[in-house]
């Protein structure tokens, strides 16, 4: 549902009669929340566990849609946007504990070795609901006229049932979640926190995820107005999206248990192939000077790949390089990141109504600064060969 209100901002900003960018306001908010508090349920799974976190992630992401539901009777004091940007930030936030929980939870409940069938399984279903979210959302507005309020009632009655699930599913299998804390092998069970914050892989994460995360954060926005801008449907970034994507997610986490034991078989050649993806639907875009619809379908290709592949194998290479010890908080320390590399690339978008052109700038960034980070990865996890749970 968080992917899909990049396609949705501006129907928000015309329903609730936003200044013109409210809507993008609105979205950044909800980014920032998902982002830079994704800590918290990080910090809170650490140490009480997925059960525990995963209640509070619950009452706080209801929380914030019944406030969008009628949210004047609640706050009468505050305006329309400073209301629903409060919202949107908690809402963002109560995503974080889905996303965080339901990415690790399964990590350290199964052994080491089927860590990318386990994560591959989890990532199909976020990058397949992408496509599946948008096209609930398209139907919502065809078929109520009130469809901003239906949404947020269908919201809320997924909010309320997954998190309930989940709390079920963790409760019911205790016994198995943070085992691995106390059997890992001696050179995973003692990198502390400190020791992995001060390493050189995480110094490497900690760009990837500002530049390369927080581009495929900021690319759904943009490749809507860039397919729009090309003749296309907005909605056909977001379809690509969870569709080849699901695909790239499936291939690089089942491909990495079969070959993380050899010498150039780890995650880091993994994130190296799907920057490389990145860079190539980039450069089919922002090359042409008018790109036409035939080079923003390569692009659409390329990059949904390459996202799917990032986001995909990112999980189980953090679970790889850090052991699980204190991986709730690593990854919220480096959503943190995100959240700031988010905007940064939103600088390099052009005003609203444009030509597909004007966005030579972004995918042109991209396409530079994707192969560096390659490289990068290459020679990081060159011999790098991770252990195995004793």
């Amino acid at each position: 549902m968080v992917y899909v209100f990049a396609v949705i901002a501006d129907d928000m900003e015309s329903y609730y009669g936003l200044k013109e960018g409210g809507g993008t306001e609105l979205f950044d908010m909800l980014n920032f929340g998902a982002c830079a508090l994704s800590f918290v349920p990080g910090l809170l799974y650490d140490y009480y566990g997925a059960t525990v976190a995963m209640s509070i992630g619950t009452i706080i992401g209801v929380l914030p849609i019944l406030g969008q539901l009628d949210w004047s009777s609640i706050f009468p004091s505050l305006d329309t946007l400073t209301g629903l940007k409060l919202s949107y930030a908690i809402f963002g936030m109560a995503e974080a504990f889905f996303s965080t929980i339901a990415t690790f939870a399964p990590l350290e409940a199964f052994p080491v070795q089927y860590v990318g069938a386990v994560s591959a399984v989890v990532q199909v279903s976020t990058s397949l609901g992408a496509s599946i979210q948008s096209e609930v959302y398209v139907l919502m507005k065809a078929n109520f006229k009130n469809f901003v309020q239906a949404y947020y009632t269908y919201m809320l009655v997924c909010t309320v049932a997954c998190g309930g699930l989940m709390v079920l599913a963790f409760w019911e299998n205790s016994q198995l979640l943070h085992r691995s804390k106390t059997n890992l092998p001696d050179d995973l069970e003692q990198c502390s926190l400190k020791s992995a914050l001060l390493s050189k892989n995480f110094a490497y994460m900690c760009l990837l995820f500002f530049i390369g995360v927080g581009f495929v954060f900021s690319y759904l926005d943009a490749a809507g107005e860039i397919n729009a801008a090309a003749g296309l449907p907005a909605s056909r970034a977001t379809i690509t999206f969870g569709i080849y994507g699901a695909v790239a997610r499936v291939l690089a986490n089942c491909a990495l248990d079969y070959t993380r034991g050899n010498r150039n078989g780890g995650p880091m050649t993994y994130i190296a192939l799907s920057l490389l993806s990145l860079a190539a639907g980039l450069a089919a875009a922002g090359i042409p000077s008018d790109p036409n619809a035939m080079s923003v379908h390569v692009m659409n290709l390329f990059c949904s790949l390459g996202a799917g592949g990032l986001l995909g194998v990112s999980p189980p290479a953090l679970r790889l390089l850090f052991g699980s010890g204190s991986l709730g908080m690593i990854y919220g320390l480096l959503y943190l990141l995100t959240a700031f590399g988010i905007p940064t690339w939103g600088l390099l978008l052009p005003l609203q109504g444009c030509a597909s052109g004007c966005f030579r700038a972004y995918c042109c960034a991209g396409a530079v600064l994707f192969p560096a980070l390659a490289l990068g990865a290459l020679l990081l996890g060159r011999g790098d060969v991770p252990a195995q749970d004793g």
